[in-house]
């Protein structure tokens, strides 16, 4: 099979600012010479029992890439960090359609809209954003770390936690301090097109107590499946049809357009407020199945354009402070709104249909609106919209001693609306499952997953190297399903 991978040509912008910076470090360690040798080790900080600690210091597995390794192995999205993290793996059918597997279980339930609740839970920062069956595929930029938590996670992350937890975390707005990067990097994929990234960031202090963190991306990655001419020839009817019109060197581009605004507000010494907003869209062309054996590596014959168009918002709020010096309280409450509209060829099922119909002696599987034999050649139109309003409130000890509790309530509402149709361009109107259409199949489901819990968990350290740990977490879920 024909291998296909991006490869960065260059970082013209990104190498030209690195080279003081390679110049200063190549003097440094004469100067250093008579400094006593030693080895520093960097501190990794991670948040994966709901509070801020020191890698080394929490008893659970934790896997971390974090923000200088982010950027080191030139990551931008989904399929690029997963090949890192050792305990997670997945599936991808192109932008938007990568499900998550932890200790073997998917993120998205069996990848069924109307199917099983995900085991596989992910965050951005406090917020979760797990979705039935589709991982949102958040750029990644200026990323303070991704962390992974092996299950189950079902004490402190209950929301479809049971084979493990995925965290996105987003640095956050430096108080009293101007910051900015940008970066700009042009790719190729071997047998396909050329594809750039843009990325920026500006760090704004408002005063001593507030400062923007205001971040920005523009990705488009290149094709690398051909869409090659092909015809079908239908065995009832005897209609012939071809794509010439469709036919195209490496087809499935996609481009991701996005921003993120956080605002840090530090109402005194005790109490931090952060608002911010994230928005993403992604458009994609073509598809990213192809089957060697019919037509070749790297090769499809497609009769309808395909595309998907995808775009999410999230709105977030959380609230940190001391209520004593050994007593926290955090509030998280964010809103997600996502909608995903989509096109994909169905040619091959009216293939099978019209053999089938042809074995039982029928002229036509479908008819036109005079009455004659259709092109029954169909496409499937998507249209999705997701809704997610999540708040969690937490009680929790500082971290300071030895004994360390934390309880707190969760609750979400999300609602997922699909309408599916299966639309023959060529079939008579009459024959429509809706009105003035040409729509063969429909179906149309609402979907609501409400979700309930309290939580608690303590901890006592007898010594560096034991830890003891108890946890609880009742929980209440309410699923409805309605539709056709």
């Amino acid at each position: 099979m024909q291998e296909f991978q991006r490869k960065p040509l260059a970082r013209a912008i990104s190498a030209a600012l690195a080279g003081s910076a390679l110049m200063t470090a190549a003097v440094a360690p004469a100067l250093a010479q008579e400094e006593p040798r030693g080895k520093v080790l960097e501190e990794i900080v991670v948040t994966a029992q709901k509070r801020t600690e020191n890698l080394q210091d929490v008893p659970v597995s934790v896997q971390v890439l974090g923000n200088t390794q982010l950027e080191q192995l030139n990551i931008n999205g989904f399929e690029d960090y997963i090949e890192f993290l050792p305990t997670v793996s997945y599936t991808s059918g192109g932008p938007g359609y990568g499900i998550l597997y932890m200790r073997g279980i998917s993120s998205g339930g069996d990848g069924v809209h109307s199917g099983s609740m995900p085991s596989v839970g992910v965050y951005l920062d406090e917020q979760p954003v797990t979705t039935i069956n589709q991982v949102l595929d958040v750029h990644i930029y200026d990323i303070a770390r991704i962390e992974t938590l092996a299950g189950p996670q079902g004490t402190l992350f209950g929301q479809g936690s049971q084979a493990g937890t995925l965290r996105i975390i987003t640095n956050e707005p430096v108080l009293e301090e101007f910051q900015s990067s940008y970066d700009i990097g042009v790719d190729t994929v071997k047998s396909g097109d050329m594809g750039y990234t843009l990325e920026g960031m500006v760090n704004l202090p408002i005063s001593d107590r507030a400062a923007l963190r205001l971040v920005g991306w523009r990705e488009s990655q290149g094709g690398y499946i051909d869409n090659i001419p092909g015809t079908i020839n239908y065995a009832a009817s005897g209609i012939v049809v071809d794509n010439a019109a469709l036919v195209e060197d490496n087809f499935n581009d996609v481009v991701t357009t996005g921003a993120r605004a956080q605002l840090k507000i530090d109402l005194n010494d005790r109490w931090t407020v952060t608002p911010g907003l994230m928005y993403q869209e992604q458009q994609s062309n073509g598809i990213w199945a192809h089957d060697p054996e019919d037509f070749g590596d790297l090769n499809v014959v497609r009769f309808f354009k395909e595309a998907q168009d995808e775009d999410w918002l999230q709105a977030a709020l959380t609230i940190d402070g001391e209520l004593t010096d050994k007593l926290n309280l955090v509030y998280a409450v964010s809103h997600l709104d996502r909608n995903v509209d989509s096109t994909n060829d169905y040619s091959g099922y009216s293939e099978y249909m019209e053999e089938l119909y042809a074995g039982y002696g029928y002229d036509c599987y479908k008819y036109d609106a005079l009455g004659g034999c259709a092109d029954p050649s169909q496409y499937i139109n998507n249209d999705e919209k997701f809704s997610r309003l999540s708040h969690e409130v937490r009680l929790q000890s500082t971290g300071e001693g030895r004994f360390n509790w934390i309880v707190g309530a969760f609750s979400q509402k999300q609602v997922h609306n699909f309408d599916l149709q299966w639309i023959a361009p060529d079939t008579n109107p009459a024959d429509s499952v809706i009105e003035n259409g040409h729509t063969v199949w429909q179906t149309y489901q609402v979907r609501t997953d409400r979700d309930e819990a309290f939580f608690g968990q303590a901890s006592f350290d007898f010594n560096q190297q034991f830890t003891f740990t108890a946890g609880i977490r009742h929980f209440k879920y309410d699923n409805s399903l309605y539709g056709f």
